[in-house]
């Protein structure tokens, strides 16, 4: 069947965003993050949570930071906002990642 969860996530976000392992691996729901095109033009920290997943013209991004519990980046310049690519958007990442319970880790 066709892989799941980690198995198939981890090496495509990795492969699309260029972070690393640990920073991926550690990510949780919450740090799915959508933001208009006004909010993103602002830059910043912008943008809220993927609570659903119905599309809308935006940017998704993860929120990479060392907040969470069990959490950790290598260094203060580490922590970033780094814009999902739209072949992982349109493989169904953001399902994925909507059907994790809040504050899960993915």
């Amino acid at each position: 069947g066709e892989q799941q969860g980690a198995l198939r996530w981890l090496p495509l976000v990795l492969a699309y965003t260029g972070a690393r392992i640990g920073e991926i691996a550690q990510l949780r729901r919450d740090d799915v993050r959508f933001a208009t095109p006004e909010e993103a033009s602002k830059g910043g920290e912008a943008g809220g949570s993927v609570a659903e997943p119905k599309r809308r013209k935006g940017v998704y991004f993860l929120r990479l930071t060392g907040e969470g519990e069990g959490q950790t980046l290598k260094n203060r310049a580490s922590r970033r906002e780094v814009p999902l690519h739209p072949e992982i958007v349109e493989a169904g990442f953001l399902d994925f990642a909507t059907a994790v319970a809040a504050g899960q880790y993915l």
